[in-house]
């Protein structure tokens, strides 16, 4: 009778039963997954608790709140006594003993290490305790111990067959998830450029690339067939009792001086620094969305442009104080509701008749966290401003005759150019230009002083209390850097203001009154009328000059407003062409009265 397709998968089957499940939801599925109904969260790694793997995550019990009173800190292991440093000194002499002995004689070197290995057994299951790490010595007999040890045979015969059978044969390639990509982008970075330069490149990596990708199945595959067989019942089931042993790391580990300073910090971290609670999670949360972009300084609200020193430190310090008001009526209140909703997180630190250290311990890291993003927003503040500031890095010196196309960039101060005393000078003058950019620096450090924390919201009790956020002050390293650059961009734009003004010059003798006097001396010499004439052409020369310069003067940082000036000296000079004219016209008077 000739063999139907269903008996010889039978057959088939009889000698090697099926691994992985031929039609599923999901891929790479176990056979052993089809009699039962379960979810993927339920079948998934279920292996690797072989005790719970019947059991159904919705049919467990919710985990009842969990007590910290129950955790119990750290305690640093007491200071060894004289008793435990003799016996440890004991143990070490009769180790290197042991050790010395290993070169008197092969059967005896043998016998001692035997030994050795049986009192490090019993040792370590004496002082499970004391968790202390073995010492390299130890563990190089422990390795050697579990290299001789007879508890895992080799696999041999029918059983090494029916392994390698699944290995090779039992898991479709469909069934294994796809190499990743970058796996072969990293296999060519590895190749010399040598190599690259060979005519037979191209042949090579075809090879290493075939290579990698038969050997990601393989061991995709071997590992998928040794998670299976970590079930009894499948070991049964698919024939092979005994799994292939796996090379045993021969890896000796150097002493661990550190462990106990490691553990203490741990300890330390968990119970007295609570940067890990859930609260801190949501504090970080809601200043990411709501007070991210905050800034003390609303820099791109600055529309009419320039201003002047005084109008431009009103308004960034009125925006200064709208950023703290802000932190203060918005960002204070809304950690403390964080705090409120989050009640359970931090209600059980506190006790009736316990200590409030951990309470305490609680708020100084919700306040060291408060005070850290106070900090991030005042150092992104000060970015801001230099940046602001840094588009007039490359100053305002200019060569040869000035025109109104030089500096495009909008100007941020605006400066009267009028006389002070005997020359001209700007109002208000450079330097105190300089201390007015300062004063914004200041500003930003003063308006993050004084910033409450969140007991004095929580607890009437307490809202009477001096207790701040850890502020920026102005001898900050950050701060100090800001008013440096700030100063030296400022130096850098003084250059074409004070090299501007230098064109007045030439108006120096009407600004100081020696014109004033030249005229009036010579009218009392009663010159001849043609030398009235001239003078008044001189005048009148200096008077259209003037008019020439512009009434405002873009420099970068800074526009110059000469319109003051300029009204100045021709104020001055039309008051001595009327001294002239008047003079002549009383003199006029005089000789016709006669």
């Amino acid at each position: 009778m000739d063999s139907s397709s269903l008996y010889r998968l039978v057959l088939s089957n009889q000698d090697y039963p099926p691994l992985m499940r031929e039609s599923s939801w999901t891929l790479a599925s176990p056979y052993k997954e089809q009699p039962y109904h379960r979810t993927l969260c339920d079948s998934i790694a279920n292996n690797y608790s072989p005790r719970a793997k019947h059991l159904s995550i919705r049919l467990l019990t919710k985990r009842p709140f969990c007590n910290t009173e129950a955790i119990v800190p750290f305690k640093p292991k007491n200071k060894p006594t004289k008793q435990s440093k003799e016996q440890g000194v004991k143990e070490v002499i009769s180790r290197k003993r042991c050790h010395t002995d290993e070169g008197s004689s092969k059967n005896k070197s043998s016998d001692s290490r035997l030994s050795d290995s049986k009192s490090l057994d019993s040792r370590l299951s004496d002082s499970k305790s004391e968790s202390r790490p073995m010492s390299p010595l130890e563990q190089k007999l422990f390795v050697a111990h579990l290299q001789n040890d007879d508890t895992f045979p080799e696999v041999e015969g029918k059983e090494l067959e029916q392994y390698l059978y699944y290995v090779q044969n039992g898991i479709a390639d469909k069934h294994l998830a796809p190499q990743p990509v970058d796996v072969l982008e990293h296999v060519k970075q590895k190749q010399s450029k040598k190599l690259r330069m060979c005519r037979s490149f191209d042949k090579i990596l075809e090879d290493i690339s075939h290579e990698v990708e038969e050997g990601y199945c393989l061991y995709l595959k071997e590992a998928i067939v040794d998670y299976i067989l970590l079930d009894e019942g499948e070991k049964l089931r698919l024939k092979i009792p005994k799994v292939p042993n796996r090379f045993k790391s021969c890896v000796i580990r150097a002493p661990v001086p550190w462990h106990e300073s490691y553990a203490t910090a741990v300890s330390a971290l968990k119970h007295q620094l609570f940067i890990s609670s859930p609260t801190m999670f949501h504090l970080k949360q809601l200043w990411k969305e709501r007070f991210e972009s905050f800034d003390f300084l609303q820099l791109n609200t600055l529309h009419q442009l320039p201003l002047s020193p005084m109008e431009l430190n009103v308004v960034l310090t009125k925006q200064c104080k709208e950023g703290r008001e802000e932190l203060i009526n918005k960002w204070v209140p809304a950690c403390a509701q964080v705090l409120i909703d989050r009640k359970d997180d931090w209600a059980n630190l506190v006790h009736s008749n316990a200590s409030l250290f951990r309470v305490e311990r609680f708020y100084s890291t919700v306040a060291a966290l408060m005070s850290l993003q106070l900090r991030l927003a005042v150092m992104k503040s000060l970015k801001n401003w230099i940046s602001f500031i840094k588009l007039y890095k490359d100053g305002n010196d200019f060569t040869g005759n000035y025109h109104d196309l030089m500096f495009l960039q909008p100007c941020l101060l605006l400066l009267k150019v009028s006389v002070q005393g005997n020359s001209v000078q700007c109002v208000p003058n450079l330097a105190q230009c300089q201390d007015f950019l300062a004063n914004v620096v200041d500003e930003i450090a003063h308006a993050n002083q004084n910033i409450p924390k969140i007991e004095k919201i929580l607890f009437p009790e307490m809202r009477e209390s001096q207790m701040y956020l850890c502020s920026v002050l102005t001898d900050d390293d950050s701060m100090q850097a800001a008013l440096k650059e700030t100063a030296k961009i400022f130096q850098k734009n003084t250059v074409g203001a004070e090299k501007y003004l230098k064109r007045y010059d030439e108006f120096n003798g009407l600004l100081d009154g020696s014109v004033e006097r030249h005229v009036t001396s010579l009218l009392k010499k009663n010159p001849a009328l043609l030398i009235f004439r001239e003078e008044l052409l001189k005048l009148e020369q200096i008077k259209q000059s003037i008019t020439v310069h512009c009434n405002t003067v873009p420099l970068g940082l800074m526009c110059l407003d000469c319109s003051p000036i300029k009204e100045e000296i021709c104020s001055r000079v039309q008051n001595l062409i009327q001294k002239v004219i008047d003079f002549k016209v009383n003199e006029n008077k005089e000789e016709n009265r006669r």
